[in-house]
């Protein structure tokens, strides 16, 4: 692994062993103060050393063969896996094939043929949904999206002490919606539990269409928090 993106933690470069996708890995804090990982921060990235494959040509004399074999690598990482059943396939082609074919949604189906209905020209529309089909995965809405980006990002309280507001009273119908919604967010790995001593309380905000939007009131928070402020320059 190389060193890691959290610039308070260092990571050395090192040769480890991996077993069922797991290592261990040591890491340095070189601040005074504890730090807490969330979860999936990036810590480093991890490549396995290519297999070198010697092989010799059987028209050449055995002079020749040791002087100059050709080389060939072996790569260890040639497997693509389903994001749904994760099953491993060898090519990306393969994968492509196996999610249009088993794994994507009929809903999918539909809303590329819909989106590509108005292409009068049998090729071009085949072309076109080629494409779609090979990043269907961003068309496909019953798996939430999320994106891993490990910001180094810091609240900036100056030396205010931590706020901590409770609950706001609710209604048990609400106090249901507010757990499914967390128990949600929790298996998608949207969240995480935490002990941090800061605590905003939870708003449900009813929607147009009768469903309810998770939000948090951070008032008090954004009260105390010192603005970053950038100088932007006038052009006239």
């Amino acid at each position: 692994p190389t060193k890691t993106s959290v610039t308070r933690l260092k990571a050395t470069e090192a040769v480890t062993k991996v077993t069922h996708s797991q290592t261990q890995l040591t890491i340095i804090n070189t601040t005074n103060h504890p730090y807490i990982l969330p979860s999936n921060t990036c810590l480093g990235t991890v490549s396995s050393s290519l297999l070198i494959c010697a092989t010799t040509s059987p028209y050449q004399s055995p002079s020749t063969q040791s002087r100059s074999p050709k080389i060939r690598h072996c790569s260890s990482n040639s497997s693509h896996k389903c994001y749904v059943c994760h099953q491993k396939f060898l090519s990306q082609n393969n994968l492509f094939h196996h999610l249009r074919v088993q794994c994507y949604p009929r809903e999918l189906r539909h809303q590329i043929e819909t989106l590509t209905q108005h292409i009068d020209s049998t090729s071009h529309r085949k072309k076109i949904q080629d494409v779609l089909w090979k990043y269907g995965k961003l068309f496909d809405l019953h798996q939430p999206s999320k994106i891993d980006i490990v910001l180094d990002h810091v609240i900036d309280t100056g030396q205010h002490r931590p706020i901590y507001t409770p609950p706001y009273r609710r209604s048990p119908h609400d106090h249901q919606t507010i757990t499914e919604e967390t128990d949600k967010l929790l298996k998608q790995d949207s969240i995480e539990p935490s002990t941090s001593s800061w605590c905003s309380p939870v708003v449900l905000v009813r929607k147009k269409d009768g469903t309810t939007r998770f939000c948090v009131d951070y008032r008090k928070l954004n009260d105390i928090t010192v603005k970053d402020s950038f100088s932007v320059t006038s052009h006239r």
